[in-house]
């Protein structure tokens, strides 16, 4: 990479130039992840350096670390500012493409009244494992016909933003939807995936982990029988704003990658590592004890084996 080009940089992410330093390859300058990262949330000792002969980055003390090229991309998603102006002085000092999301402003919501929820009656038999009491607990419902089952979406600051609908019996090609209207009330259409929002992530770890997984039945089989926080992707896509919103809202050193057992689940576990490996301490688990999910692990009593110390491991 072009050493004029990294001084620029350093120039841009350091206030005291005279602290800019050059050892070997390296150019050493002040950690642009240091709000997130650093106790202080500071470095005033420059710590951060790139090495402009091996096009990578690392902060000796914060152990961010990568490729020149992911650089603008990690801070966008960690800060939700524009980094492109970082992009294009990389693209002009080497000659690798920097593709980087344009990630629009955070994207608000249009909350829903809870009363919406008296127009369902409360789930009083059991569905695909989830009970009448697990039900109450988690406000599962469903509609006066017995043949849905409601999952309200609410986000971390308990506001109520979807209503989530799985069919009791599949009709035609059905799976699940998000109801638009109710008794001829229109709701709104928030976009939950693209809000960021997990299923269930108003509740917050009691631990230093929280565990992470696609369906709603895996959460709630998770938070009701063992004594971790699971929160649901409500899906095996993952987008780049639940990942954001990881990083805002959660408060703990570990997070254990529990997306579905199959070619699925496999690529959303490697978005999220892609994606955190630098935020958290990720685990996964080693064996799934023949299982696909944690739901299924729960129906035959292996989750808590699934979800032992010894059987998840750092990646």
């Amino acid at each position: 990479m072009n050493y004029e080009i990294v001084i620029d940089i350093a120039k841009r992410f350091t206030e005291d130039k005279s602290k800019i330093r050059v050892v070997g390859d390296w150019v050493m300058m002040s950690c642009p992840f240091a709000p997130y990262t650093h106790s202080n949330g500071t470095d005033k000792n420059p710590s951060f350096g790139i090495n402009y002969v091996e096009n990578t980055f690392n902060c000796f003390a914060c152990g961010k670390s990568g490729r020149v090229e992911t650089l603008p991309f990690q801070l966008q998603v960690l800060s939700g500012e524009d980094y492109r102006w970082l992009a294009d002085l990389i693209i002009s000092g080497s000659s690798i493409f920097v593709k980087i999301p344009d990630l629009k402003k955070t994207r608000s919501y249009t909350k829903i009244d809870f009363s919406v929820l008296e127009y369902f009656k409360p789930l009083n038999f059991t569905y695909k494992g989830i009970h009448p009491e697990m039900a109450e607990e988690f406000m599962i419902l469903t509609n006066i016909k017995e043949t849905q089952i409601i999952f309200p979406i609410i986000t971390q600051k308990k506001d109520l933003i979807a209503l989530k609908v799985r069919p009791v019996e599949k009709l035609s090609n059905i799976k699940s939807f998000y109801l638009k209207e109710i008794s001829g009330l229109t709701l709104p259409s928030n976009k939950v995936k693209k809000l960021g929002v997990w299923y269930l992530e108003y509740l917050k770890p009691t631990m230093d982990i929280l565990l992470l997984v696609e369906g709603e039945r895996d959460a709630i089989f998770i938070n009701y029988y063992t004594d971790y926080v699971a929160w649901a992707s409500i899906g095996s896509k993952i987008t780049i704003e639940q990942i954001k919103r990881l990083k805002k809202i959660c408060n703990v050193e570990t997070i254990a990658l529990l997306f579905d057992n199959d070619k699925a689940g496999d690529l959303a576990r490697e978005e999220v590592i892609k994606n955190l490996k630098y935020s958290f301490r990720l685990v996964v688990p080693e064996n799934w004890y023949g299982c696909k999910d944690p739901a299924e692990a729960q129906e035959k009593g292996k989750l808590k084996a699934l979800l032992s110390q010894k059987n998840l491991k750092e990646v």
